[in-house]
């Protein structure tokens, strides 16, 4: 009875810290949304001026005002990226956190197991002793 009630804690556990994986990587999901949708509404914005107001309208490249930051639409698109990358290391975690092996992980990101490994290591539990095979 003793070893039901122990492997009842281990899953109870585990499932907890599914939970958790799952609602990092929901708020995960809602980061990349909301940098995307403000990469959006200013696109939005600019759209609305006539042309000759828009900077990508300019010919010529220019020398930049020093508030302006260089590169707009790669800086924005690129916090919509760091926020994306945060959102596939939560969603490794997760997969970890409910037993998935690193070998199935890599096929998702299309890389070896041994790269998904090295790469998501540190943001990923490890499986649970008992889910782990035997060598």
């Amino acid at each position: 009875m003793a070893r039901i009630d122990r492997n009842t804690d281990r899953r109870e556990v585990r499932l907890d810290g599914v939970a958790e994986r799952r609602y990092e990587v929901r708020s995960a999901a809602y980061a990349v949304a909301s940098a995307a949708r403000r990469l959006a509404a200013e696109l939005d914005a600019e759209a609305e001026r006539p042309d000759w107001l828009q900077p990508a309208w300019h010919g010529a490249p220019r020398a930049r005002e020093p508030w302006q930051p260089a590169g707009r639409y790669t800086t924005a698109a690129l916090g919509v990226l760091d926020e994306a990358h945060r959102l596939v290391a939560a969603a490794v975690a997760a997969d970890r956190a409910a037993g998935c092996d690193w070998a199935l992980i890599g096929a998702a990101l299309g890389v070896s197991a041994d790269t998904a490994s090295r790469r998501y290591r540190t943001a990923a539990p490890s499986a649970p002793a008992e889910d782990r095979p035997a060598r």
